[in-house]
């Protein structure tokens, strides 16, 4: 009966993580206003402190930590294990910025709380793939989500005011970005797998046309951008997605960090009226002129000690303004940008490009387009419980993960012993 258990949560322990981190234990059933307000506030949410966030997480990391530590010559190889020592390497530079951070237990708490996110999702999917089960747990994620978003349409609450969908999300591009992910797994399980075929390009058409309904500008072209990188040439995607990445990276902290040191401080914010990209005009415009203000180019404010630390950031407390409901940079580079400063942005930028350079499979490199357009527009790098920090993590882990290591074994037939 134990064994069974461990069996069980091994093969189906990535598919509660994924309902999990998608809001399916806690949804939102409640009317929606549609308001950027609304969807900044509940991509946020997941960070918050609970008791069932802090005792999911911290029995699944001790199961999935215990469970590797005895099938370490199974579970782990060389590469799999780089990558846990990049992600301890991020996570370790996470808690130094509390050393400079004005909320130092805070940033304490939560970059042990990314270490312990970030390894238990990569644990994970290694055993979900040593057990050969990665197909079975995302078509019962869909079949889950798919009557979840049913009920709260037929409850009334999944639609916003505008006509968007919902579901049981608080807004349409939180559900969007969640709807994003799930078919970016499920395109790579149907690319990768041999059965299941038919029920993966069911699920696919059928979350698209929900993705269509979420309205969600976003989400929607980012998607049609990566059904172009998968049908293009592998040498194509391999090239194009560090340029994006470089380009990006450039225009948001590069340029920005290295004019306030040589010449007169430019940043995007400047070429950008307050109310271009539905406001997100002033909210860049403010960061920049805040980092500059308090000098904290050089080494920024901490990790996660900018937004949702209970205080109002200094230049944001204007009662009059909606800036002082916005708790979110909505732009991943710049969220980067304002933890960890110039200098930490340059090392976060070479972890996350030297995983890159390990994937080799053409559908993950093309996945790895969705959360650098994600992020132009939401803050989900480094993310705890953020479904697009899960995909980053999800494509970098299942890079490291070669088919001939998970296949059957009589081992798994019969079951492994404690």
């Amino acid at each position: 009966m134990i064994n069974k258990t461990i069996i069980f949560i091994e093969k189906y322990g990535f598919l509660f993580i994924f309902l999990f981190c998608f809001g399916f234990f806690s949804p939102d059933l409640t009317p929606k206003l549609g308001l950027m307000l609304d969807d900044s506030v509940s991509v946020e949410d997941g960070s918050k402190s609970s008791v069932l966030k802090q005792v999911f997480w911290l029995f699944l990391f001790g199961f999935f930590v215990l469970r590797t530590y005895s099938r370490k010559d199974v579970i782990l190889t060389v590469s799999k294990s780089k990558l846990l020592l990049i992600f301890l390497a991020i996570c370790s530079y996470c808690l130094i910025t509390s050393f400079w951070s004005d909320f130092p237990s805070l940033t304490i708490k939560r970059s042990i709380f990314q270490l312990i996110f970030s390894f238990t999702v990569v644990l994970s999917i290694y055993f979900v793939c040593y057990h050969n089960n990665l197909t079975n747990s995302i078509l019962l994620v869909s079949c889950f989500i798919f009557a979840l978003i049913c009920y709260s349409v037929l409850n009334g609450t999944g639609f916003d005011r505008v006509g968007a969908l919902t579901g049981f999300a608080r807004g349409k591009n939180v559900l969007g970005q969640n709807l994003l992910v799930l078919l970016g797994v499920l395109l790579i399980c149907l690319k990768s797998s041999s059965s299941s075929k038919k029920y993966l390009t069911i699920l696919c058409g059928v979350f698209f046309i929900l993705l269509v309904l979420t309205q969600s500008k976003t989400s929607i072209l980012t998607f049609l951008v990566f059904l172009f990188f998968i049908n293009t040439s592998k040498v194509f995607s391999r090239l194009l997605i560090p340029i994006t990445f470089f380009v990006l990276a450039s225009v948001f902290i590069f340029i920005p960090g290295l004019s306030a040191f040589f010449s007169d401080y430019t940043h995007v914010g400047l070429y950008l009226s307050p109310e271009a990209i539905t406001g997100r005009g002033m909210i860049w415009e403010t960061l920049y002129h805040d980092l500059n203000y308090f000098n904290k180019i050089p080494a920024g404010y901490g990790y996660s000690s900018y937004f949702n630390t209970g205080v109002v950031p200094y230049l944001f407390d204007d009662g009059w303004s909606y800036l002082s409901r916005i708790n979110s940079s909505h732009n991943g580079f710049i969220d980067i940008f304002v933890q960890f400063g110039f200098y930490g942005s340059i090392i976060i930028a070479m972890c996350l490009f030297y995983i890159y350079l390990g994937i080799k499979d053409k559908i993950l490199i093309a996945c790895c387009i969705i959360p650098l357009i994600n992020n132009i527009t939401e803050a989900t790098f480094l993310r705890d419980q953020n479904m697009v920090w899960l995909f980053v993590i999800t494509i970098f882990t299942l890079s490291r993960v070669t088919n001939s290591a998970y296949k059957y074994s009589s081992e798994v037939k019969k079951g492994f012993k404690l």
